[in-house]
């Protein structure tokens, strides 16, 4: 009788567990997000023009999130157009034409736990493709054209955090740089000086001349800090609403050590989340 009790103790306290650990089990997540608002940039292109140029713009964004259990993964998908100008220059005669397109992918797995401020801290890397594209207007019938196209990979650190336990709503800060890159019209010389290095008769023998003429590139050429913070706020179990700031900066040497092209950005987005 004694062992029979103890028996059924233990399996009663053995389904309890099994039922507590079922309702606090992480349930899988698959985000699918649709992004606008504003994006402000600084650029100075050593290459082209000793002077900063600057402007803003509404981007388009669209993204996929998968939250699993114990990994973070996104393909993010961002476009945008617009033109910079000068303080100092005329801006319907000397502006800059700037397109800036980026296709990424990237994986985290869950590393640390600090539980006393429910945070996760996940580790991982990222493949991207960027195209920033700038046709520079000197006067209204002239212009020149440089370029930063990159395929890289890159490291990724992501800290995830929720106010407390009960919470679905959360807090993502995400650090990423580059690792390795390879840099489409890499070895350029300076506009001023009289010379292009390449010239952009873009048919299908030239596209396929640039990408040989590429140089592979880690921190020696290519130096670049970006972070992301944004908070994700659920209004019901499909739809949820979410803040975004992105700080980027970029410094490519563009020929040898002498010219660079320096990228400044920042933005402020908004969008809708939809959990499929």
């Amino acid at each position: 009788m004694k062992n029979n009790i103890i028996i059924i103790i233990l399996s009663i306290a053995l389904i309890t567990d099994m039922r507590a650990q079922d309702s606090t089990a992480f349930e899988p997540q698959h985000l699918l997000g649709f992004f606008s608002g504003i994006s402000t940039h600084i650029l100075r292109d050593d290459i082209m023009s000793p002077l900063l140029y600057n402007g803003s713009q509404l981007p388009i964004v669209l993204s996929y999130k998968n939250r699993g259990a114990k990994s973070r993964e996104m393909f993010t998908a961002y476009y945008e157009n617009l033109q910079l100008s000068s303080s100092i220059t005329n801006a319907s005669t000397h502006y800059v034409n700037d397109t800036k397109a980026l296709f990424e992918y990237w994986y985290c797995r869950q590393a640390i736990t600090i539980p006393i401020i429910h945070t996760n801290c996940y580790l991982g890397g990222n493949i991207s493709g960027l195209l920033n594209w700038r046709d520079f207007y000197y006067l209204k019938e002239s212009k020149a054209t440089s370029m930063e196209s990159v395929i890289g990979l890159g490291l990724d650190a992501l800290f995830e955090t929720r106010f407390n336990d009960a919470s679905i709503n959360f807090l993502s800060i995400h650090f990423h740089t580059p690792l390795l890159s390879y840099m489409l019209l890499s070895q350029r010389y300076n506009v001023n000086v009289g010379n292009l290095t390449y010239d952009l008769e873009l048919d299908d023998n030239m596209y396929w001349w640039v990408f040989k003429q590429s140089d592979l590139v880690t921190l020696n050429k290519l130096f670049e800090v970006r972070t992301d913070v944004s908070y994700t706020m659920f209004i019901d179990s499909t739809f949820a609403v979410e803040v975004q700031y992105r700080f980027q900066f970029y410094s490519f040497a563009q020929y040898k050590d002498l010219f660079h092209a320096r990228y400044l950005n920042n933005q402020f987005l908004a969008g809708l989340i939809i959990q499929l």
